[in-house]
């Protein structure tokens, strides 16, 4: 059975939980949610431009 994730996609993936850490430390509940939602639109938005890159050429 082969890795589900090659060891580049795993740093990227424990780089973004450490990076998700370090901005939340020392934010109150209400600005972490504020940040979760905003990142999660961000990687909503790239996801769609990844899909359909044909609708965001000139």
């Amino acid at each position: 059975m082969s890795c589900l994730l090659s060891s580049d996609l795993w740093f990227f993936l424990i780089l973004a939980a450490v990076l998700a850490a370090v901005l939340v430390v020392g934010q109150s509940t209400d600005k972490a949610a504020k940040l979760a939602a905003f990142f999660t639109v961000l990687g909503d938005a790239m996801t769609l431009l990844a899909l359909y890159p044909s609708h965001c050429a000139p």
